[in-house]
């Protein structure tokens, strides 16, 4: 049962309506604040005829001064239109500017439609949105309804709305064109594949609108393509705005109506496909129709009723997923839709604050996978595979992002998008603990890039990820690299930082000091510059010479470490170096604090134990031995290693100081049948005689004071240590 009340209205107004598509044209206020340079008409009023109004803007009106005074310009038989097409195809950007608004100006009393797209799209491109919306506004008032040239306006329209600041308008009539053209027989493939690539790169926007807290070092790369040249001006050249794309109805004819379910295997709408044909008609009767046609229910909040009374849309589909159709009837409004069973509930998206996110991902997701389908192998269908493979990653599918990835990586793709991918997909493999696999993905990045930004990037990222590695060296590089090269004030602020760290665990604090002091500007978050001032103050105090120097550098250090909190330290180095400054000043119980916090942060086995070891040979040196056997404990693997061997002596220290002569004994015997060195020798028999004389073996003891060992043990030592020691006989 369609429960949403049916409101019936005596009159539609269509005010704004071009070839059968409502255009809900933002007010002047709304879509320029200021008044624009280039005014359209005459006395600044926009011009609504193709007859008896000229096309007046200053910079044509300039154009035209210059050309009456230089009789050369004025005498020339220069195929303007031609010439400024082959400046764009060029890339010569201002060349092709200049060409079409000559044209126009000798077009003045009525330039064709497919003209102004020229100039208007020339204009885009030099960053002139406001203007450049100007000029495709008058195109589509100039072209007849329906023609390519009519759409090519809406669509640059619709780009330009975008870029300026008025993204749901863009929405809103790209959804309309999807929905009355994309299955379209008569209009040509290119112009649906511009439609489809638009919508998608809007409504992705919408979804990352809520992501901008996000950093700029972690945020995936996305692909957006400029509209296709070459195809553009093949369009006008051939198609012009001489014939109708898609041969609309007259707006006498009687409206169709025209509902049918195509199949419906399921009640999922994504499964069920509908071919509608409908002139402008309210949506809740559309829903109506269609919750009669599939035997659905469609349930809607009083708040979405609130939305949708009076709003109208046409539709012109075949086969079409009925999930699509409800997708752009209901997104561009704010609203959003979410299928429980049979029924389909209706929401604003303010009510429904935690599915909103979702579902924007999933009308996301749609229309970038009916690109992938519809369009031949195009930069515009890569971009799509990389996009779906970013919304699989941002809804926290890794396996699926990856699978989109590899699946993108196989069609070879070439320029920027090569580099995009291979940063995305290192991206995949940090999130997968994967940092040796990231960091040969981050270096194909910059291989890959022509871009500044993206390089700095990826250099941040290679040198975050050799410090977790703990190859401090490396990351001295990369982030040298990073530093220089960034752009972005943000990947700047992350590469200074993280090389500040990597030359205090390099033991370079005196690089560390210069790097903070000579790009001091770069630190501009409030967190960030507290970190700022007590690693520069520890960088000084570790470079400092005993003296009056060195207790001001002190004073400096507790100072800053007064300020710091724990919302500012999240990172596992932040921690470690902070807690080496809290040791450093005599805070020993900070210090264990932040340290044990750098412990748990700790991203791999390497820091892990490294972190382990400074932990427990501070407490060792605080006293407090059960905490420090307990980490020392952790470090005794099954690979012998150097940290292994001296966390092993230290366990039998801290036994033989806590009056346990006999475990003491027994960590000694495992130490002494490792290849252990002459030190090492020396004090493992130091410890064994201090044991035996704990025992009350004052005989044993003195023999391993001596430097022999008990028989028992040299049963089992190799015979290297047979020869250079001689055996003792216990009884």
């Amino acid at each position: 049962m369609f429960r949403i009340k049916v409101w019936l209205t005596t009159a539609i107004i269509t005010a704004g309506v071009a070839g059968g598509v409502i255009f809900n044209w933002p007010s002047q206020k709304q879509a320029v604040e200021r008044e624009s340079p280039t005014n359209i008409g005459v006395d600044n009023k926009p011009l609504h005829s193709r007859e008896g109004i000229p096309l007046s803007t200053p910079l044509i009106d300039n154009l035209q001064d210059q050309t009456a005074l230089d009789p050369l310009i004025v005498d020339l038989d220069i195929d303007h239109i031609e010439q400024g097409d082959q400046y764009l195809l060029a890339g010569n950007i201002d060349g092709a500017h200049r060409e079409f608004a000559k044209a126009t100006n000798d077009h003045r009393a009525d330039p064709p439609a497919s003209l102004l797209i020229r100039l208007a799209l020339a204009t885009e491109l030099r960053g002139d949105h406001e203007n450049a919306n100007h000029f495709y506004r008058e195109a589509v008032r100039r072209s007849t309804n329906g023609s390519t040239a009519q759409i090519l306006g809406l669509t640059g329209v619709a780009r330009t709305w975008q870029a300026t600041g008025h993204p749901v308008e863009a929405h809103e009539m790209l959804s309309e064109l999807f929905l009355r053209y994309i299955c379209s027989e008569q209009l040509n493939e290119e112009v649906k594949y511009q439609i489809a690539c638009q919508l998608g790169d809007v409504i992705q926007q919408k979804c990352l609108e809520g992501l901008k807290a996000r950093g700029a070092m972690d945020q995936l790369e996305f692909h957006w393509p400029e509209p296709s040249l070459d195809a553009m001006v093949e369009l006008l050249q051939d198609e012009g705005d001489a014939r109708p794309a898609a041969a609309p109805n007259n707006a006498d004819d009687p409206p169709l109506a025209k509902f049918q379910v195509l199949q419906r295997p399921s009640p999922d709408v994504n499964l069920i496909a509908v071919d509608s044909h409908v002139r402008l008609t309210q949506i809740d009767e559309i829903l109506y129709a269609f919750a009669q046609q599939a035997d659905l229910d469609f349930e809607a909040s009083v708040l979405a009723r609130d939305v949708i009374t009076g709003r109208s849309s046409r539709l012109d589909v075949s086969g079409m997923p009925l999930a699509m159709v409800l997708d752009q009837l209901l997104s561009p409004l704010g609203l959003i839709w979410i299928q429980r069973s049979e029924t389909i509930h209706i929401y604003l998206e303010s009510e429904a604050v935690a599915e909103s996110r979702d579902f924007q991902f999933a009308i996301a997701d749609r229309v970038l996978r009916t690109i992938e389908l519809v369009l031949s192998r195009d930069i515009r269908r890569d971009a799509a595979i990389l996009h779906r493979g970013n919304i699989a990653f941002l809804q926290q599918d890794i396996d699926t992002a990856a699978t989109r990835y590899a699946e993108l990586e196989k069609l070879v793709p070439n320029d920027e998008l090569a580099a995009q991918l291979s940063f995305n997909m290192a991206i995949v493999s940090v999130a997968n603990d994967q940092n040796d696999e990231a960091i040969r993905q981050m270096f194909y990045a910059v291989d890959q890039s022509l871009d500044q930004r993206l390089q700095a990037k990826s250099y941040a990222w290679i040198g975050r990820l050799e410090l977790q590695n703990g190859r401090s060296d490396k990351a001295v590089y990369a982030l040298s690299r990073g530093l220089a090269l960034s752009t972005n004030a943000q990947v700047r602020e992350d590469a200074l930082m993280n090389l500040s760290k990597a030359y205090l665990l390099a033991s370079d604090p005196f690089s560390a000091n210069r790097v903070l002091f000579n790009h001091a500007d770069a630190v501009v978050d409030k967190s960030q510059r507290r970190k700022a001032a007590v690693f520069s103050a520890y960088a000084r105090y570790l470079g400092m010479a005993a003296g009056d120097g060195l207790r001001n550098e002190a004073e400096r250090m507790v100072v800053a470490l007064a300020s710091i909190s724990p919302e500012d330290t999240v990172g596992f180095v932040d921690r470690l170096l902070i807690g080496r400054a809290f040791y450093e000043v005599g805070f020993k119980s900070r210090s264990t604090e932040f340290l044990q916090l750098a412990l748990e942060a700790a991203p791999n086995e390497h820091w892990r134990r490294r972190v382990a070891f400074e932990l427990a040979t501070n407490q060792y040196r605080a006293g407090e031995l059960s905490a420090a056997a307990e980490h020392y404990q952790s470090l005794v693997g099954s690979t012998p290693d150097a940290t292994s061997l001296y966390a092993q002596l230290k366990l039998a220290d801290i036994a033989l100081s806590q009056r346990d002569p006999e475990k003491c004994l027994t960590i000694c015997r495992e130490i002494w049948r490792q290849n252990i060195s002459e030190p090492q020798k020396a004090e493992t028999l130091s410890l064994m005689g201090r044991a035996y004389q704990r025992l009350g073996r004052h005989e044993v003891a003195a023999l391993c004071f001596s430097g022999l060992l008990p028989h028992k043990v040299v049963e089992a030592t190799s015979p290297v240590n047979r020869r250079r020691l001689p055996t003792y006989i216990e009884n």
